[in-house]
């Protein structure tokens, strides 16, 4: 009697768990085709600008509109172009002071304790050896009780 109570559980929770699981692929399969679908309408959006670009230039060399002379490196471009690319001009090229590195300090922030360790190791399992070979004959033992970089990782400006 207890073994085909132990069997019944056992088919019980295999099915649940074949639902469970069941359930997590469809949920898993569905984001993924949502996301497949936000790919294609946003590389769809970015070859209609390209268009638009393209058609845009061979409309302005066709008019040839009226060029403005850059007194520095001598390269002209319209009135027109200089303000469509201003109008859609990353903030590092207007503003001087804007952090191009942040995204890498947020990296370096997200990785800094996993630098930090392996870092500390490499450092420990490779000057220690060094420093015992070369110890005078009086001087018993020498290594590092604790090695490491610091608690704050290095920001970049």
């Amino acid at each position: 009697v207890q073994s085909a109570v132990k069997q019944v559980q056992v088919a019980v929770f295999t099915v649940l768990f074949g639902f469970v699981l069941g359930a997590l692929g469809a949920l898993f399969w569905r984001r993924l085709s949502v996301s497949k679908e936000t790919n294609r309408k946003l590389r769809q959006k970015q070859h209609d600008a390209t268009i638009k670009a393209k058609s845009w230039l061979e409309e302005a060399q066709k008019t040839k509109l009226t060029p403005v002379k850059a007194p520095v490196d001598g390269v002209t471009f319209t009135k027109e172009f200089k303000a469509l690319f201003n109008a859609h001009a990353p903030i590092w090229t207007c503003d001087p002071s804007y952090s191009r590195a942040h995204w890498l300090n947020r990296v370096i922030d997200a990785a800094w304790p996993f630098i930090d360790t392996g870092v500390s190791k490499t450092v420990k399992e490779s000057v220690e050896p060094i420093l015992r070979d070369s110890l005078p004959s009086f001087v018993k033992w020498v290594g590092f009780e604790k090695f490491t970089l610091g608690p704050r990782a290095p920001t970049l400006s």
